[in-house]
């Protein structure tokens, strides 16, 4: 599975709607169309269930910060 950033799920969802509806896309990938509509209005983030449909899957990256 590959990774993406946030922006560009949205952009790949906005880029399958374009093509389709917002109906179509939300059955194709096995969610209802009122979740999609909360993820692509930055209501609620993509769900694995979301990204392991269009062959993502979820990662949490942590960083160390620096102390003085």
């Amino acid at each position: 599975m590959s990774s993406m950033e946030h922006a560009q799920v949205l952009k790949l969802l906005e880029r399958m709607i374009a093509l389709s509806t917002q109906r179509k896309v939300a059955s194709e990938l096995g969610v209802s169309e009122a979740y999609l509509s909360d993820v692509r209005k930055g209501k609620r983030n993509p769900g694995n269930k979301l990204l392991k449909a269009l062959g993502l899957e979820s990662r949490t990256v942590y960083s160390k910060t620096q102390e003085n």
